[in-house]
Order: structure tokens, then sequence, then C-alpha cells
């Protein structure tokens, strides 16, 4: 048999507030993951994909090979963990890393096409 004991009005008020505090911190740590997959969602949305490539280079030497500015080449900036743009072409790279192996995924707007330079330039940082 359980006995129902009330609770002082200050207790009820210290639960709110706790509860409340509770709610903010959960808020606090959700959404800047959140944020990250809705932004990464909308990096592609509307691209068609035009080249996929495997790598078995570590994951720092891919990025750092892709962001490298050659003549003729890509003019990539950094926009988040593993993904990366050149807005005036509306490109977007993106750097798949598990365990054991890496794969780069080029988007760009339907029609437009890798011009050589960068083609090449992905090959080459794509080869171990």
């Amino acid at each position: 048999m359980t006995v129902a004991v009330p609770i002082s009005a200050a207790q009820a008020r210290s639960r709110r507030i706790l509860l409340a505090v509770g709610g903010l911190a959960l808020t606090a740590l959700v959404a800047p993951w959140a944020y990250r997959q809705w932004q990464e969602d909308h990096l592609t949305a509307g691209k068609t994909k035009v080249l996929a490539l495997a790598s078995a280079r570590p994951s720092l030497d891919l990025a750092l090979c892709l962001l490298k500015h050659q003549p003729g080449g890509l003019a990539l900036a950094f926009l988040s963990e593993n993904h990366y743009s050149d807005p005036a072409r509306g490109l977007v790279v993106e750097l798949r890393v598990s365990r054991a192996d890496r794969s780069i995924g080029v988007w760009l707007p339907p029609g437009a096409t890798l011009q050589p330079g960068e083609a090449a330039q992905i090959k080459s940082c794509a080869a171990p």
C-alpha cells in the first residue's frame, strides 16, 4: 500500500525549475547536431552527383590535397567537417569516412560538368 505524501508549493516550484533546466540542457546538447544534419542535407539538395571515388589515403591527407589551390584545379573552401564547396561554381565535395575506407563524392548543379583540371586533382587526391 502506498501513501500519497503531499508536496509543498516550494517543492513543486523546484521540480518545475529542475525540469526546465534539464530541458534547456538537452536542447543545448542536441541543437548543434540537429543543425549540422540539416545543413549537410541541404548542401547537395538539387544537385547531381557527378563523381564518386574511393581512396585509401588518410583523411587528413585527402582533405589537404583537395583544399590545395592549383591552377585549373579546385578552389574549395571549408564548409563543415568533411564538406567543402566552391560557391562560385556550386560545386560540393563530401568525404565519407569509415574505419577502413574513405570515399569522395562530388556534386554539381544540373547541367554543369567538372572541368578537366578539377577532375584531375580529385583523381590524384584519391590515388594512394
